[in-house]
């Protein structure tokens, strides 16, 4: 997982003033974006209008002015769009259009200055793993060499075990089968997403998860907040195929929201119903409705088990 970098000075910035809330909103966004796939600040075009949703917002809202002798009128404004955002961030020179690896789309200005590029995160994600690694031969090693000590000063611990054995010997149980576990089923991959991305995790192939699994996860957003939680998984790094594991992530969310059928409780007897009670529970709601008739059912039912408890303890 990568964090963004915000200065403290970054609502206030010039740039970021002159684009309103709803632009600051959409460029903090697309760092989160660009810091989560290692983007380098670039934004494709898809991408960009989908980062927030804008439904029931207004922008460049004005206030008309009575004229001499008139009535004052009601002021107005433009729908928010995620286009209208862009233009604004765009004409600000927050954002600027590019074009990367064949891609339209948009370029975060100084976006390397303050947030690290994918090669500084990758680099130490490296060193994370060395790291790990030289500390688990480090162990290795001192394990040897608590055993190498162990086998100098006297007999091995296995050697110990054997001569306890031989002074007292036991009878050998007979081994308890064990039953094989069933192999696991893999759903299968697509064949032409498998061979067209061969595990790589890219902007255009998480567009197209989302269009494929948003009716099965409650949204087109539902679909992105999975999808950004298997990213920012850990055990994403390790597997072989990053697409089969997105996917195989998704089918298991999708299950998961299955509306599963409710179970039907079965109808009670009227003796198994009455059954259910203590004896006299029924003769003692019988008196209280007629002494209490404003009374519910449960307060019916307290009173009852009360007065039924307290004769039993009488008796």
């Amino acid at each position: 997982m990568t964090w963004v970098r915000i200065d403290d000075e970054f609502p206030q910035h010039p740039k970021i003033a002159s684009v309103g809330p709803l632009g600051m909103a959409l460029q903090v966004a697309g760092l989160c974006y660009c810091n989560r796939y290692l983007t380098d600040g670039f934004i494709p075009l898809a991408v960009a209008r989908t980062l927030l949703d804008f439904t029931g917002l207004g922008m460049r809202m004005w206030d008309s002015k009575p004229e001499p002798g008139g009535t004052s009128l009601f002021g107005g404004g433009e729908d928010a769009t995620a286009g209208l955002v862009i233009e604004d961030l765009v004409e600000a020179d927050v954002w600027k259009e590019a074009e990367v690896d064949g891609f339209r789309g948009y370029l975060i200005h100084d976006y390397l200055d303050y947030q690290p590029s994918k090669a500084q995160v990758e680099a130490e994600r490296q060193l994370k793993v060395a790291a790990g690694q030289a500390g688990g031969q480090a162990s290795a090693q001192a394990r040897a060499q608590a055993k190498s000590k162990q086998v100098l000063n006297g007999i091995s611990t296995e050697g110990q075990a054997r001569a306890q054995a031989k002074s007292n010997p036991k009878p050998i149980p007979k081994p308890i089968p064990i039953p094989k576990p069933k192999p696991k089923v893999t759903p299968p991959l697509s064949p032409s997403r498998g061979n067209t991305h061969k595990g790589k995790i890219t902007p255009e192939f998480i567009e197209s998860m989302v269009i494929e699994w948003e009716s099965k996860l409650g949204g087109e957003q539902a679909a992105r907040d999975i999808i950004a939680d298997a990213l920012n998984h850990k055990a994403i790094d390790k597997a072989k195929d990053k697409t089969l594991y997105l996917e195989r992530w998704l089918q298991r969310d999708a299950k998961r929201m299955q509306p599963q059928a409710p179970q039907e409780k079965p109808e009670l007897t009227y003796e198994e119903e009455h059954s259910l009670h203590p004896p006299g529970f029924w003769t003692e709601i019988a008196h209280l409705k007629k002494e209490h008739p404003n009374w519910s059912g449960t307060q019916f039912g307290n009173e009852a088990r009360r007065l039924l408890a307290l004769q039993a303890k009488a008796e």
